[in-house]
């Protein structure tokens, strides 16, 4: 039925018999699809149930199945690849590992063999480092003994004058000290023992197996008398010589250049002396002790009382004790006398005792009872001196004077007197 509300021509629906009535057509086709779909569902199931249902759903399972089995089996053949793929490379890394193994036990041996031929080296190097030792001592022995018998040979001795003054004599000729007598000693004798010197200096520098500094040159027939050369400077090499033609004084006045070279030779023998002793390790670092050559190689050669540590060890021909290797030459450089500063220091004396000499004083001489008096006359040019006697007469000569007015030692008269000029002998 329907109500006065309801019938009205309106979109909303109020009462609840109007709303049922619009919602059974829903309701309906509900019904009609639910029991469509149980009637289905019955049909299924028996056909489920009966035999070709089962054996369709037994072909859906096996093919299932057959699809599961097809994975496993693509599973299996991917594995037995990779189970191959890894058993080749285990047999690999076994045979690199046998490989390795061989090698390292090669290595093993080698190293054995290599430590046991490292150890029998180093006993043998330990024995022949001692065995080189001691040849180096007995070297040095007969080093020092044959250098001790030139020097004995050559009579390279001290003397001790009575007044004090010691000497070093080499051949039977004093040595002159070259800041005390260079002026004093004859010229002939100086060149005497400078020979000597330099033979004596070049046989010890021989059985020492030194390189000298400066090359000593023996007299050949062309150069008769001994030379030496050396470096002056960085540049240039000259030869000069060891011999005097005349008195040091003579020389300077009438031929400065042969008087310098001369300094310069002596100067580099002193070097070459002093050096060599300091590479026996006698240290000589002083200007006034490189200027006495004599006392140098006496100390070095002969005498016992300065310790020389080195003496024979040192040399240019051995591999122990070499002087050419970097530590003995750092050694070496604290050798610091320079050709220079001997050169200087010998000239310097030789000019203050030329200066001295030229300023000889004479006083007034007393003679004897005849004579009342005496004039004396002094020259720093001549030889000689001219003196008055009471007759008037002149009288030349050269002598001492005796105070008593009797005759000099040397048997001249009295009342005259001679002045030494610079570089004669007395």
């Amino acid at each position: 039925m329907q109500c006065s509300i309801c019938t009205l021509d309106k979109h909303n629906i109020t009462c609840v018999s109007c709303a049922r009535a619009t919602l059974w057509p829903q309701r309906y086709d509900l019904l009609l699809q639910t029991s469509a779909r149980d009637a289905l569902s019955d049909r299924i199931h028996e056909h489920l149930e009966s035999p070709a249902g089962q054996t369709s759903a037994q072909h859906r399972e096996s093919a299932h199945l057959r699809l599961t089995l097809r994975e496993i089996r693509n599973q299996k053949a991917a594995l037995a690849t990779s189970r191959e793929a890894a058993l080749l490379r285990v047999e690999e890394l076994r045979r690199e590992n046998e490989r390795r193994r061989g090698v390292l036990e090669e290595a093993m041996a080698v190293r054995d063999r290599l430590e046991a031929e490292v150890s029998g080296v180093q006993r043998e190097t330990k024995r022949w480092i001692i065995r080189g030792k001691k040849l180096h001592e007995r070297i040095a022995e007969a080093r020092g003994y044959l250098c001790r018998e030139a020097a004995g040979l050559y009579g390279l001795r001290q003397k001790r004058r009575r007044s004090g003054r010691v000497e070093y004599v080499v051949g039977g000729v004093v040595v002159p000290n070259y800041l005390a007598d260079l002026n004093t000693h004859p010229h002939q004798q100086i060149t005497t023992s400078l020979s000597h010197l330099s033979h004596l200096l070049l046989l010890t520098a021989h059985y020492l197996s030194l390189k000298l500094p400066n090359e000593i040159l023996l007299p050949t027939q062309s150069h008769p008398f001994t030379q030496i050369r050396g470096t002056l400077n960085a540049r240039h090499t000259v030869t000069r010589p060891l011999s005097l033609s005349a008195p040091l004084s003579t020389l300077s006045r009438d031929n400065p250049a042969s008087h310098t070279k001369f300094i310069e030779g002596i100067s580099l023998l002193a070097i070459n002396v002093a050096y060599t002793c300091f590479t026996q390790g006698l240290e000589i670092n002083d200007v006034d002790a490189v200027c006495a050559p004599g006392a140098n190689l006496w100390a070095l050669l002969v005498s016992r009382d300065t310790p020389v540590p080195a003496f024979g060890r040192m040399s240019h021909g051995s591999c122990l004790g070499n002087l050419a290797t970097a530590g003995r030459m750092a050694g070496m450089a604290r050798f610091r006398v320079g050709f220079k500063s001997v050169v200087e220091k010998v000239r310097n004396t030789l000019q203050g005792e030329t200066i001295v000499a030229d300023w000889d004083l004479v006083g007034d001489v007393l003679g004897n009872g005849n004579a009342t008096s005496t004039t004396t006359t002094t020259t720093t040019t001549t030889a000689t001196t001219t003196t008055t006697d009471g007759g008037g007469g002149e009288v030349k000569g050269g002598g001492e004077v005796d105070a008593t007015g009797g005759k000099s030692k040397e048997g001249r008269m009295p009342g005259w007197t001679r002045i030494r000029a610079p570089g004669e002998e007395r």
